[in-house]
């Protein structure tokens, strides 16, 4: 009456009425399932549309949907099937959903040469697995760059004679050679609970102060004094001090 629309389902039959042929017909309003697949479709366009392989795998670990992006990276990269993409332990998380109610885990994937995270998540309601790859190729030769130049960068300062340790400005040690524990006796742990000034006595810790303070306030100084070693003794040892 209004002149405004709604999506109605009609069932009609022909029905005889003495000699008269009717037409009986029922209409349905259907705006809240109309509604409903709308919504449907809106939250199933998500995996469809996005650009990395998502995939669903029921408790046998079969295959249940993959998304567009996994058939074309998949096919791009020659494989036969999307089977490929799923971790080597499958076997396992499915288990370990099964038995110990676990929901979520973390996987990486490797596919010729290609490196995926896999985050799977499980979902009880319909009893299946949730995968969601992302490729972090890059992202894993940068760590593996990083790795390789902190395994470097120990190497060489480890290599280094004599003792050299870094501090911060409250004499805390941020880092130290290997050296310094052979020749002090003190082990990594016993040097985070000390601060620089805990190596000397006397004078030697009075005139190593005054030392650092000057290295933090003009950027370098140097001073003579003796270094007291765990079990007591002490080695006289030239310091040069840099910011």
């Amino acid at each position: 009456k209004d002149g405004s629309t709604m999506p109605v389902e009609i069932h009609a039959r022909i029905i005889d009425l003495g000699d008269r042929r009717l037409i009986l017909s029922v209409a349905r309003d259907i705006s809240e399932r109309k509604s409903a697949s709308k919504e449907i479709a809106r939250l199933a366009s998500f995996p469809q549309l996005n650009p990395n392989p998502v995939l669903e795998v029921d408790h046998a670990g079969d295959i249940t949907f993959a998304n567009p992006a996994a058939y074309k990276i998949a096919r791009l990269k020659g494989l036969q099937d999307e089977k490929s993409f799923l971790p080597a332990d499958l076997d396992a998380i499915l288990q370990a959903a099964g038995k110990k109610g676990e929901r979520q885990f973390y996987r990486e994937v490797e596919v010729k040469g290609t490196v995926f995270a896999a985050h799977i998540h499980f979902a009880p309601q319909f009893q299946v697995f949730r995968i969601f790859l992302l490729d972090i190729t890059d992202r894993k030769r940068v760590e593996e760059t990083l790795r390789k130049e902190k395994t470097l960068s120990d190497t060489i300062f480890n290599s280094l004679p004599g003792v050299l340790y870094f501090i911060d400005d409250t004499g805390r040690f941020r880092r130290w050679n290997s050296n310094f524990e052979e020749v002090t006796g003190y082990t990594g742990a016993d040097f985070a609970k000390l601060t620089a000034l805990d190596l000397f006595e006397g004078e030697d810790k009075t005139l190593i102060d005054q030392a650092i303070q000057e290295v933090f306030l003009r950027g370098e100084n140097t001073a003579e004094a003796n270094l007291l070693l765990k079990n007591g003794r002490k080695i006289p040892y030239f310091f040069t001090g840099r910011r």
